[in-house]
């Protein structure tokens, strides 16, 4: 039975992001899935354009070149990469619908237009790239798509599953100032419980409400998820709560910064809204490709030095982020820090070691 909350939180999302109208979901994977579904039925036209190395959920068009590897996947030249399966099962038809961009680089989504002329639907991407540690979008790439969108009659889709409620108030869009057609938003939204929507025009969205586009789900809009992300938006996800999280995260930052400068480690931290990520790469990373010779093993010494003295940075794998909650306060960010002061130093002289041995051979 349709239910108060319902409306309720809808209006917390319209509110915030540049969407009419907004149906929810479980998971991120739902939130596009169906908003790809959508943006083709909209459109008349089957394919969509993803960045290499992008996750977007675990449905097939979102498993195409999640992570090819080299020497086991061909996944062709950076200026014109090739789509790879993201794992057994996905038919081939999925990925011949599904053409392969590179991230901060529109010349690649260009020529996606050129060869694929008016069967484009959609453009999907994570506004910053989360599948590599972070990896942010570099001036006007993602006002080009906006525009490439524009030009060649395709919508524009926000994955904000891990961005939406941890940027800003108002999400990417207020982030970058970058508007897009459709939005998915899923995880923190729910406060820690299954809650996920996709949202767009009313033109768009009136597709399901006319019974063109199927949507439904047994546990859509169940009471205790919405009841969380009601409280979420309305208690946690506050203007007050983003300054306070924009004030830690600077400072965690900053003290990152003076450690990886005093100790010469090779690597920067990059960061946005409540998210950052030690980067052991020495100069910023801008695709998937640039994230590939990432020194795995020197992670996993930071990881484990970090959660031995009882901090943990970031969940375990060397394509996460750490995420600062309302909850945390600037004594565990000075702890933060003095941890990593502690392991910071083991760290360079590894990374030194490595380096004049790979120099020698």
């Amino acid at each position: 039975m349709p239910h108060n909350m319902e409306w309720e939180l809808a209006e917390e999302i319209c509110t915030r992001f540049p969407v009419e109208m907004c149906r929810f979901g479980n998971s991120g994977t739902e939130a596009t899935m169906h908003t790809i579904r959508l943006a083709r039925a909209a459109t008349g036209r089957d394919k969509i354009i993803k960045f290499e190395g992008g996750y977007h959920g675990l449905h097939d068009a979102a498993l195409v070149s999640v992570k090819p590897h080299p020497p086991d996947d061909d996944f062709g030249d950076i200026k014109n990469p090739k789509p790879v399966s993201g794992g057994a099962g996905v038919p081939k038809a999925s990925i011949a619908n599904v053409p392969i961009a590179t991230f901060n680089d529109l010349e690649t989504v260009e020529r996606r237009f050129r060869e694929n002329p008016n069967e484009i639907a959609a453009i999907i991407l994570e506004p910053i790239m989360m599948n590599v540690g972070l990896c942010m979008p570099q001036k006007g790439f993602l006002e080009g798509l906006r525009t490439l969108c524009d030009k060649h009659g395709a919508l524009l889709i926000f994955d904000e599953v891990k961005t939406g409620a941890k940027l800003c108030w108002g999400g990417a869009s207020e982030y970058f100032g970058v508007t897009p057609d459709m939005i998915c938003i899923a995880k923190s939204i729910g406060g820690g419980f299954p809650l996920a929507a996709f949202g767009t025009s009313k033109r768009v969205m009136s597709l399901i409400s006319d019974h063109k586009v199927f949507h439904g789900g047994t546990y859509n809009t169940n009471p205790i998820s919405m009841a969380a992300g009601i409280a979420t938006f309305r208690e946690v996800l506050t203007r007050a709560n983003y300054t306070l999280i924009e004030k830690l995260s600077n400072k965690l930052v900053e003290g990152y910064k003076k450690t990886i400068a005093k100790v010469d480690l090779q690597g920067y931290i990059a960061s946005a809204g409540a998210n950052g990520a030690l980067m052991l790469y020495p100069k910023e990373i801008h695709n998937y490709r640039d994230w590939l010779p990432v020194d795995v093993d020197l992670w996993r010494h930071y990881w484990f030095g970090m959660v031995n003295r009882g901090v943990m940075a970031q969940p375990y794998w060397w394509d996460e982020q750490w995420t600062i909650s309302v909850q945390h306060t600037e004594a565990d960010i000075d702890k933060h820090l003095a941890v990593f002061a502690e392991v910071a130093p083991s760290l360079a002289a590894a990374q030194h070691e490595r380096l004049g041995a790979m120099a020698a051979h």
